[in-house]
């Protein structure tokens, strides 16, 4: 995984320091990858949209760690998303708190932008809809998609699937550390945490390739078996 050591400072997003990985580059060539056949306006609306909902999955975790009292809060984003950094008290039940609140933001993106859309939809479809056409019956008969629709929509879309993915229990996605810290609550032992999180980590690692090969095409898939096998190396280095 990577971190902060090489990263370069940007700015500030509010009270949070923002840095960028070089390897981010990753993240470009990612959505060159799934929209090699799109236009260029398509691909920046895409990009534009998956750094954004990163970086605000992200300060959700920042800023619930700032209200608890950590220090030195910071965001790197790299080639496989968004890293917060704190020192802090690491107790479970406050982690519990920074952990849930990153995707608790990527659902509440993904509803905001999809309850928007749908009012927009309904009342002024013209702000979605270039060279709008409608029948007296209301259907649309003509028009294309504004780049405001394809922000929302985008936006709906992917945080939605942030939101799933990060919620997965394989560690040390959100989900994962959540249960960790879970089992660190009950029975309090950090060995048998351990061992349970990886446990359960490669169980839903396993669930889920086999998920897809039976709904699906395993090789429509790279990126996501890449990333599994990626968490399942780092789960079992850290947990083992």
């Amino acid at each position: 995984m990577f971190g902060r050591q090489g990263a370069h400072y940007l700015g500030h997003l509010g009270p949070i320091p923002f840095y960028i990985h070089p390897s981010a580059i990753g993240l470009v060539l990612l959505v060159f990858f799934f929209n090699a056949s799109s236009d260029v306006s398509a691909i920046l609306v895409t990009l534009t949209v998956l750094v954004a909902s990163i970086m605000l999955h992200e300060m959700g975790h920042a800023l619930a760690a700032r209200s608890l009292g950590a220090q030195g809060v910071s965001i790197t984003l790299g080639g496989l998303g968004g890293l917060c950094e704190s020192s802090r008290d690491a107790r479970p039940s406050s982690e519990l708190i920074i952990l849930i609140a990153g995707p608790a933001v990527s659902f509440a993106l993904w509803f905001g932008c999809g309850s928007v859309l749908d009012w927009l939809l309904l009342h002024r479809p013209d702000l979605l809809i270039n060279n709008l056409d409608i029948t007296r019956g209301g259907r649309v008969t003509a028009g294309h998609s504004t780049l405001l629709y394809d922000f929302l929509s985008t936006g709906a879309g992917m945080n939605l699937v942030l939101g799933i993915f990060n919620s997965l229990p394989i560690f040390p996605l959100d989900g994962g550390q959540i249960v960790f810290n879970l089992m660190r609550l009950f029975p309090r032992s950090y060995t048998l945490a351990r061992k349970a999180t990886l446990l359960i980590s490669f169980a839903t690692g396993i669930g889920l390739v086999i998920f897809l090969a039976t709904f699906s095409q395993l090789q429509n898939h790279t990126w996501t078996l890449f990333l599994v096998g990626l968490m399942l190396y780092n789960a079992w280095n850290y947990l083992r």
